[in-house]
């Protein structure tokens, strides 16, 4: 009989006034006080809960526990098969938290609502039952719509945005984002649209990565300025020349130089305003390269002395490396070679300090090479390598006994 008064008040809609949740707990009360009276009736938590819940008047609640606790186990990882289902002794917590969020939504506390709500998701998405955390958020942002608090809204809004960003749902986390700092606006909270902004940066710039990597380059270019304008909102100088960077490499993908090389000088700029030493040393490294790719070898040297400075002051021994690196090329390119192997053997030094052997092996082939081309048309005061191995039998002695040529 009670099992039938379960299932029965399941398939009926919830009640929507208070009376109807009375009467819905006294048809409850009295199949209980049956059960309790009867032999070989239903005495599982599931049961219990559901009865619980309809006790207290709470008929949603009621439902969402009996949809929950009956359903079949929820797949959660495709690849090892592993399946969740709220286990006995956790389906009393759920069911209170269902409960207290629906008697907090009747008396008007919808931030306690979130509360509960937020609980609900966070123990799903542990579970991996994502589909049910964005229940439970959707549940909250319904709440905070009709408390018509703004500040709240927005908080439920951030933390959908959050779960998504979780869920590499990049689209909708961006919406949910962009709804959020609109709500801070209309609030005047400014620490929330501070925050918000923050996030949207965060979010642009995940998705314009994703959009590089479909290239999709011309998308990737909007989503980076949305970043720059975001990250000016917030406040963050570094955040600001990272999508500054972003734009200067996507455009270089599309094939204007020019356009980079100025976004790149604004990176420079901007991380450099930030105090940020380690961005103000790459986007100088970065300024250089194109530079040189422009053919403007002498502005590609002094780019990549101030990079070298910049490095140095900070402790940068990658950004230093790099420096020396890129120096050792630019001069050899320009036709002067001890310039070079002075760099390079800088380079060849601080790759050994670092310690990565692929690196010290390129560091010692550049010196090697950068050497040996400068010997071929300088050694024997000037008369060239193969002009000492075939006529200079003094300088080949001398080479063997000093080392020099």
């Amino acid at each position: 009989k009670v099992t039938v008064s379960v299932l029965y008040w399941c398939a009926m809609p919830p009640a929507t006034d208070a009376g109807s949740s009375h009467f819905a707990g006294s048809a409850l009360k009295a199949a209980a006080s049956t059960r309790r009276g009867a032999s070989g009736v239903n005495t599982s938590v599931k049961f219990e809960v559901c009865v619980d819940a309809l006790m207290n008047g709470c008929v949603d609640a009621f439902v969402q526990t009996f949809t929950l606790s009956h359903r079949p186990p929820v797949l959660v990882d495709e690849l090892a098969r592993t399946t969740f289902a709220i286990p006995d002794e956790a389906l009393p917590w759920v069911q209170e938290r269902l409960v207290v969020a629906e008697m907090a939504r009747r008396r008007g506390d919808f931030r306690d609502v979130l509360r509960e709500r937020g609980e609900l998701a966070q123990y799903f998405e542990q579970h991996g039952d994502t589909a049910e955390a964005v229940r439970q958020h959707q549940a909250s942002l319904a709440a905070a719509a009709d408390s018509l608090d703004r500040t709240l809204e927005g908080e439920a809004e951030e933390n959908m945005a959050l779960l998504m960003e979780r869920l590499g749902r990049l689209d909708e986390a961006t919406a949910h984002h962009e709804t959020r700092a609109r709500l801070a606006e209309v609030s005047g909270d400014a620490e929330a649209k501070q925050r918000a902004a923050s996030h949207l940066v965060r979010a642009y710039m995940q998705q314009g990565e994703a959009a590089v990597a479909a290239q999709r380059f011309d998308d990737a270019t909007a989503l980076y300025d949305k970043a720059v304008d975001a990250a000016k909102s917030a406040g963050d100088g570094e955040a600001e020349a990272k999508a500054y960077s972003a734009l200067g490499n996507v455009t270089v993908l599309k094939g204007d130089m020019r356009k980079a090389l100025e976004y790149q000088q604004r990176f420079l700029v901007v991380a450099r305003e930030a105090n940020d030493g380690h961005g103000e040393s790459v986007a100088a490294l970065e300024v250089a390269k194109l530079q040189d790719t422009l053919g403007s070898a002498s502005e590609a040297v002094a780019s990549l002395k101030t990079a070298l400075e910049v490095a140095e002051a900070n402790g940068d021994i990658h950004a230093l490396n790099e420096a020396c690196k890129q120096l050792g090329n630019t001069y050899r390119n320009m036709g002067e070679n001890m310039k070079a192997v002075h760099y390079y053997q800088q380079h060849f030094k601080v790759s050994q300090d670092i310690g990565d052997l692929p690196t010290v092996e390129n560091a010692r082939i550049l010196l090697g090479f950068a050497l040996g081309e400068h010997h071929f048309s300088h050694a024997g005061n000037r008369q060239g390598f193969l002009s000492v191995v075939c006529d200079d039998l003094a300088g080949q002695l001398a080479w063997m006994a000093d080392g020099e040529l």
